[in-house]
């Protein structure tokens, strides 16, 4: 009797998609707060592991967040540069918080040019931007360093979790 009442609830756990958020909803942790080129905050993704061994970096653009904080943020597409160092990804987004930027499009080629050169300038002066890449592709960049981190189950959606 009790097979058979524990069967619909196995299905319908079985039917959720990995790697599917549930909302486009992301919990970063604050680092610092950027005032030159274009305004924004640096943060990083609990829980992922980059090849050297740090956290996946967010920039968060918008007015200043406190340090250390968690803040929901909406991603809308990652950066590329690559330098001495190898190559490094940079999520971009936005505060879930502003209801004016929930339709917030990277459309723009100047506001791309501002965030590529200020992150270029606050990671590493001497490497070159390889542009940005749509949400699509941030999604898969932060469910491999996700997936890169000790204790990893592949099987947990994209979203992040506050620790």
């Amino acid at each position: 009797m009790i097979k058979i009442a524990f069967l619909p609830l196995a299905l319908l756990l079985s039917s959720c998609a990995p790697f599917e958020p549930t909302t486009n909803v992301h919990i970063v942790v604050i680092d610092s707060v950027i005032q030159s080129g274009v305004e924004g905050n640096l943060a990083h993704f609990p829980n992922t592991q980059t090849s050297d061994g740090e956290s996946l970096n967010a920039f968060v653009l918008g007015a200043p967040l406190n340090v250390q904080s968690r803040v929901p943020v909406r991603v809308i597409g990652v950066h590329d540069q690559v330098g001495e160092l190898g190559t490094t990804n940079t999520i971009i987004a936005i505060t879930d918080r502003n209801e004016s930027q929930k339709n917030f499009d990277l459309d723009d080629e100047a506001l791309r040019l501002a965030i590529g050169k200020t992150l270029i300038e606050l990671n590493d002066s001497g490497s070159t931007s390889l542009g940005i890449r749509d949400r699509e592709d941030a999604y898969a960049a932060i469910a491999r360093y996700r997936d890169a981190y000790e204790d990893s189950d592949a099987r947990r959606f994209i979203r992040s979790v506050p620790m």
